[in-house]
């Protein structure tokens, strides 16, 4: 603890930004707190050192409870959701529905070599992916607590939920608007940069990409007549690297692959 609340007070004397790990998996749980034996959750243990602040990114944060997300929410800390890696290292699915229902913002992460991609647009599918497995998962535990309603003579639907199944919401998936929210302003917001970069919102930097569904060696089956949407949708399910043609960074061209 003593190093944690030494690393602390660095970066509140520097007003630098702190990322770390929280919550990845099972075991990891169980060995920060067999360390900390003084406090309940995983998080406590960072926010005792003064290690949760505005400036505080935490990667992973799949196994967390309500209590956690509130005080994580209460100290302005983001999480980012690494999918790739995550299900790629087993580690466990991040709910980010429920993190984001209660008010943390979300980034996206490559968690580098953990995962199998350094890409961003693989990551915001995997994070839709990894969304609807966790609700197919509570779909499947809902009926199964109703198969067992019959069996036990329970009355009605709610009995079936408080005694066999306390704790499933049923919530929708993250939809695509959300994803791409995530590795765009959420990235931004989770950096403290969101007044600068995040989307194309009067006076920020021109942070963008130019894409041509229709390049050479194009992995999107692309047909005339489409509208702007489904345009996107066809980069963002199946483009890759092969149809960006120009990065612009802050109003500056910074890579151009388009013909001269």
């Amino acid at each position: 603890m003593a190093a944690l609340q030494g690393l602390a007070q660095i970066a509140s004397k520097h007003d630098l930004p702190i990322q770390t790990h929280l919550s990845e998996n099972v075991d990891e749980i169980a060995t920060v707190l067999k360390m900390n034996p003084d406090c309940r959750t995983y998080t406590e243990v960072y926010e005792r050192a003064g290690l949760l602040t505005k400036k505080t990114i935490l990667a992973h944060s799949i196994h967390l409870s309500d209590q956690e997300l509130a005080v994580i929410w209460q100290h302005g800390a983001s999480i980012v959701h690494c999918p790739s890696s995550n299900c790629f290292l087993q580690s466990g699915a991040c709910d980010t529905v429920r993190t984001m229902q209660r008010g943390v913002n979300i980034a996206l992460g490559t968690d580098m070599g953990a995962g199998y991609s350094p890409s961003i647009l693989e990551v915001m599918r995997r994070s839709l992916d990894v969304s609807s497995v966790l609700t197919s998962c509570r779909i499947k535990e809902k009926e199964e607590a109703a198969s067992k309603r019959k069996c036990s003579g329970m009355k009605n639907q709610d009995e079936v939920e408080n005694k066999m199944s306390p704790g499933i919401a049923l919530r929708p998936p993250l939809n695509f608007e959300r994803a791409f929210q995530f590795a765009t302003l959420g990235g931004a917001r989770a950096l403290n940069l969101a007044d600068k970069v995040g989307n194309f919102s009067v006076g920020k930097q021109f942070d963008a990409l130019l894409v041509n569904l229709d390049s050479v060696d194009s992995p999107v089956d692309f047909t005339a007549g489409l509208k702007l949407q489904e345009k996107f949708l066809k980069f963002f399910f199946t483009g890759d690297d092969r149809n960006i043609e120009r990065v612009y960074v802050n109003g500056n061209l910074v890579l151009n692959k388009s013909p001269s």
